[in-house]
Formats: structure tokens, C-alpha cells, sequence
């Protein structure tokens, strides 16, 4: 589990853990990073869970382009 993951409660059954971005965060950043929830709804037996979602990424960071504007291009 991430460090920077929030967990929150969902419904009083349902165990949220989610790690968002910004647009922001994401275009300036210059380093991986993790973005997505997992959702776990344990079973009222403490045996296994009655149902468990899990959709988390992670995203690597690869390099950094100069991109040229059209008229640098013509």
C-alpha cells in the first residue's frame, strides 16, 4: 500500500484506499507515481473478504522531450 494512500470508509461496509493526481501534478511532475483506489468489503465472518477491487497504476516517469512549435517545424 502506498504511503500517501487516503483511506476512507464507503456505504459503513466498504474500505476505501485511494492515491489521486492533479492534470497539473502529473504534466510538471518529473518522477513515477502511483494514482487509483482499492475498494475491500470484508465479509462480517473476519474469513475472506466478500468482495475486493483493486485498480491501481503505476505510472513511470521515462524521459522529457522538447516539443517545437509549427512554425519552428516549417
Amino acid at each position: 500500500m502506498p504511503s500517501d494512500a487516503v483511506f476512507t470508509t464507503q456505504h459503513g461496509d466498504t474500505l476505501r484506499w485511494e492515491i489521486s493526481k492533479s492534470n497539473t501534478d502529473v504534466a510538471y511532475g518529473k518522477s513515477d507515481y502511483e494514482d487509483g483506489l482499492i475498494m475491500i468489503v470484508p465479509s462480517l465472518d473476519h474469513e475472506i473478504t466478500l468482495d475486493m477491487n483493486y485498480f491501481m497504476n503505476k505510472n513511470k516517469y521515462i524521459r522529457e522531450i522538447d516539443i517545437i512549435s509549427p512554425a519552428q517545424a516549417y
